[in-house]
């Protein structure tokens, strides 16, 4: 019987033979939201925002991050240092969070990826590049969100972090960027009204300055900066549950049975698919020079032909 958490169940929506691969393949780099996702699940789940830095880090030893070579350790440590600020604004926000224990269903084993709150509520951190309402339902409706909510019947509060676009692999936002006094030394992130920064004022990353995590937040909470950069609302239960279960049972087996069918409409949605250069050309990744995990989690090897065509 399967044994599965919320991403399983993401990735196969999104395209069943992706799952497969990712499950089975090391990638040459990481994206960087997928790093961070991770970093930030490590350090929520040892409750120490350094966990969150020195996993990033790790992860950009090895394999490394899909980020511009020019100023590439640079551009590593600043996503550090990001991760382990957004950590701490969340452990600031919920700090006894603990991580939901594996739920026994029909078909197998479920692992929700969201943490449980103090009150009981279901928590998951969505960080993006920018923010509106369309993003807003999209993570409501989200598979993320609506299979945790439909198993454990609690409701999930989403907590977004907007970091802004990345430009030559840094990101311009109060998370990352303020505003150094040319005298006293003191940092401020956001001016108030109409106070200008002058011209004698040095913008800073904050790796550029000795500012802790706790210590840059309290600057931003004292100038304001959390508008627009950060939101939370409250997901319910779907009010579908039932037909969202069903959806999932059928997922589970189909996943349990080894489907591992190409979603067309996927391959180029957003950004390419890292493996759609195998479908394309009938070629296992392993054949165009991909390794496979140490440990796969895959108890069956491959198809080496899985045609498209």
């Amino acid at each position: 019987m399967p044994r599965l958490n919320t991403e399983d169940f993401s990735l196969f929506d999104l395209c069943p033979r992706r799952r497969l691969y990712e499950l089975t393949y090391a990638p040459y780099r990481v994206p960087v939201s997928k790093a961070m996702a991770d970093a930030l699940h490590a350090g929520l789940s040892a409750a120490d925002a350094g966990i969150a830095a020195e996993k990033l880090m790790s992860t950009a030893a090895n394999p490394g991050l899909e980020l511009p070579p020019e100023n590439l350790y640079s551009a590593c440590f600043h996503h550090s240092k990001l991760i382990e600020v957004i950590t701490q604004y969340v452990l600031e926000l919920e700090p006894l969070l603990s991580l939901p224990g594996p739920i026994r269903l029909p078909w197998g084993e479920f692992q929700p990826l969201s943490f449980l709150t103090n009150s009981g509520d279901l928590l998951r951190v969505v960080i993006c590049d920018r923010w509106d309402e369309q993003r807003e339902q999209m993570e409501r409706f989200s598979w993320r969100t609506a299979i945790d909510t439909a198993i454990t019947g609690r409701p999930m509060t989403i907590i977004a972090i907007v970091i802004g676009r990345a430009e030559k692999g840094f990101r311009s936002s109060p998370w990352t960027i303020g505003y150094r006094h040319p005298s006293n030394k003191t940092i401020r992130i956001k001016k108030k009204g109409a106070e200008e920064f002058g011209s004698r004022w040095d913008r800073v990353y904050r790796e550029q300055t000795d500012e802790k995590p706790l210590d840059w937040l309290t600057t931003m909470q004292e100038d304001g900066a959390f508008e627009n950069h950060a939101f939370m609302f409250t997901e319910p239960p779907p009010v579908n549950a039932a037909e969202v279960l069903r959806q999932i049972d059928k997922m589970a087996a189909d996943i349990g049975a080894g489907v591992h069918n190409q979603t067309r409409s996927a391959c180029f949605k957003l950004r390419p698919c890292p493996f759609t250069p195998a479908c394309l050309t009938a070629q296992s990744p392993a054949q165009l020079g991909w390794r496979e995990h140490p440990q796969s989690p895959l108890d069956h090897k491959l198809d080496p032909l899985l045609s498209c065509s």
